[in-house]
């Protein structure tokens, strides 16, 4: 990813993100996607043909709408030295 990141020159000429912040969103997501298949195994059988396992889409809405994720934003924010930087 960080390759990436690098190659790519359509965002910020500054980066937002710090490294850890990089660590921290993976860190997150592979806990999703464990928390997805435990759920789905879990499933098997047990709902109809199609409906087995966690809805992604509705997954991810849940997980936008809750307010968990505004504070860790606001928290990570506190502690980058992004917010010195004056925006124009």
């Amino acid at each position: 990813m960080n390759s990436l990141i690098q190659v790519d020159k359509s965002g910020f000429t500054e980066p937002v993100l710090t490294p850890e912040d990089y660590k921290l969103i993976e860190r997150i997501v592979q806990a999703d996607q464990q928390q997805m298949r435990a759920d789905s195994v879990a499933r098997i059988g047990r709902m109809a043909e199609g409906a087995e396992g966690r809805h992604v889409f509705s997954h991810i809405l849940s997980k936008i709408e809750g307010k968990w994720l505004d504070s860790l934003a606001k928290e990570r924010y506190k502690l980058s030295e992004f917010r010195h930087t004056p925006l124009d």
